[in-house]
């Protein structure tokens, strides 16, 4: 997986950085997670301030795009992202631990 990052927005007031990227991937199109650590370890930021807010794929292309957001704290990011991600997200972990 390749990611191309083509804008990158600093946003003061809301304490991140938004990214618009194009994403070339082999297979079947990568999850949020995945493009999440890929993104992470490209700008060497911690991968709990990454939100991947979408992922916008064609049919039949190796190609998708995707709206990633880069906060700078932790307690900024758990005021401004909607509660339900958070749910998702703590159900994954349990689940995770539970195999």
């Amino acid at each position: 997986m390749k990611i191309n990052i083509l804008n990158e927005e600093n946003k003061p007031l809301l304490s991140r950085t938004e990214i618009n990227a194009e994403i070339e991937f082999e297979g079947s199109t990568p999850s949020k997670e995945e493009v999440k650590k890929g993104i992470a370890k490209q700008k060497k930021k911690n991968e709990e301030l990454v939100v991947v807010k979408n992922i916008y794929n064609k049919f039949g292309l190796n190609k998708a795009k995707s709206l990633i957001y880069i906060y700078e704290q932790k307690k900024d990011m758990e005021m401004i992202e909607p509660k339900q991600r958070k749910k998702k997200e703590k159900k994954k972990k349990e689940a995770k631990k539970e195999e």
